[in-house]
């Protein structure tokens, strides 16, 4: 896989991430290219409603979907990351931060690091992009060093290349 931003001027392009998802450039907000994929390979999964109505920007339903798990298993990380998903991309970006800096301080290496990229992504939303291009890079450099597959280090890399490139405007 080509390294995402290798060169500054050029634009950068969404990443796909198979399954039906991409990670959009622009934005560093997945989409799903086919929903019918995604529900097939993720129909085990209960959250995927809420990970299609984020995508889909269908915010009311994501936080309706995403209530819905927590009212079920109020103690699930991953439910919980999705509901800092759901406030990030309503705007609440103090709250979101607040939820993945609990949820990183409580957790071990693998997810911390997933974690750390969500809280870029909000730092990101935020405009604080030095803030999110420092913590990508240390995202990058740590999955790297933990064996990561071209997926995982293409999203951080490309979160960090958006970073660097809105601080070079």
């Amino acid at each position: 896989m080509a390294a995402v931003g290798a060169q500054p001027d050029t634009e950068l392009a969404d990443l796909d991430l198979g399954d039906g998802y991409v990670m959009r450039a622009a934005t560093l907000r997945p989409a799903i290219t086919d929903e019918v994929v995604f529900r097939e390979v993720h129909a085990h999964d209960p959250a995927h409603e809420a990970v299609i109505a984020l995508a889909q920007e269908r915010w009311e339903d994501a936080a309706r979907e995403v209530s819905r798990l927590l009212a079920a298993d109020p103690d699930s990380a991953r439910y919980r990351t999705l509901w800092a998903h759901v406030l990030r991309d309503t705007g609440r970006l103090d709250e979101a931060e607040a939820l993945l800096t609990d949820l990183i301080a409580d957790s071990t290496d693998g997810p911390r690091r997933t974690l750390q990229g969500h809280l870029a992504k909000v730092h990101f939303a935020a405009g604080r992009y030095a803030e999110a291009a420092d913590l990508f890079e240390q995202v990058l450099d740590e999955r790297r060093r933990a064996g990561a597959g071209p997926d995982t280090l293409a999203t951080s890399a490309l979160g960090l290349a958006r970073a660097r490139e809105e601080l070079r405007r």
